[in-house]
């Protein structure tokens, strides 16, 4: 099924609640942190993303500043001496700081993503800010409620993205909407591997699409466009993409090294409840 060719109008459509959450997040941004840390953060990410040019000097705040890039690059790498020297910097502004990062990073993703799967180039959309956390909650309750995607689907989609970001909870954890519909170990095994792999065609392209979101933002590879287009429908690809926008808030806990998971052994189920809010260790009979 290929692509309609949509207006940013119509694309907002096909997942209103999600749009919107996310503009009140981007509504909410310059409120977070002191506007000195903001359009840090903006340089960073432009500079690492190649959307604007590198900053020539990062003078003060250099280690925030490495952060920041290294948050955008591969959050996984984040070293401890890094970690801790931005910190002496940020002071009570950290946990602000980090939201901001990934904000500032996902947009710029979402964004890219939209320009090159749909050849739809955001528009402005005036929204009232908040606190940025609740904002972000409330974007992440909004996806999670979307429906076009199946769960086995949804859930690689989920692991691909805590492996690649190196999030230990997320990886110690799994959706029983999920293996209610056959999914198990045999089939996430295959995650790390899944080009040479027995995964179904439509999960081999979606993990295509997570791996440029999160890899290659602003130039998807060769022939990637067309094969989403023709596993997904229009609605399912919009989930697609904000479903790797809301699994990479995990990039926060991984910067601050607090995404220790919950369980020593094993796996801890979970679910979505009606309101979209995650709910943790459930059991097998659940």
């Amino acid at each position: 099924m290929v692509a309609e060719a949509l207006t940013y109008a119509s694309l907002r459509a096909l997942a209103p609640a999600a749009f919107t959450a996310w503009d009140t997040v981007l509504a909410s941004v310059d409120a977070a942190v002191p506007a000195g840390l903001v359009a840090l953060v903006r340089e960073e990410v432009g500079g690492a993303l190649g959307s604007a040019p590198v900053p020539a000097e990062r003078g003060d705040r250099g280690a925030c500043r490495a952060l920041v890039e290294q948050f955008v690059v591969d959050v996984g790498a984040v070293t401890d001496g890094q970690r801790s020297a931005a910190l002496v910097e940020l002071g009570d502004d950290a946990f602000g700081f980090m939201q901001v990062c990934y904000v500032t990073d996902l947009d710029a993703r979402i964004g890219a993503a939209w320009s090159q799967l749909f050849g739809v180039e955001r528009e402005p959309v005036a929204a009232h800010g908040t606190e940025l956390w609740p904002a972000l909650e409330g974007f992440m309750r909004a996806v999670a409620l979307l429906p076009a995607l199946d769960p086995v689907t949804t859930e690689v989609v989920r692991l691909r993205g805590a492996r690649s970001h190196r999030c230990r909870m997320c990886q110690s954890r799994r959706s029983v909407p999920a293996a209610a519909n056959g999914a198990d170990e045999s089939l996430y095994d295959q995650i790390d591997h899944y080009e040479s792999s027995a995964l179904s065609r439509r999960h081999k392209v979606a993990l295509r699409l997570v791996d440029a979101i999160l890899w290659e933002p602003r130039q998807y590879p060769d022939a990637l466009i067309n094969d989403v287009q023709a596993q997904f429908s229009p609605e399912e690809i919009v989930e697609l993409v904000l479903d790797v926008a809301r699994n990479a808030a995990n990039k926060i806990a991984v910067a601050f090294a607090a995404d220790a998971p919950t369980v020593s052994e094993g796996v801890e189920l979970y679910d979505i409840d009606e309101r979209g809010d995650v709910v943790f260790g459930l059991n097998p009979t659940t």
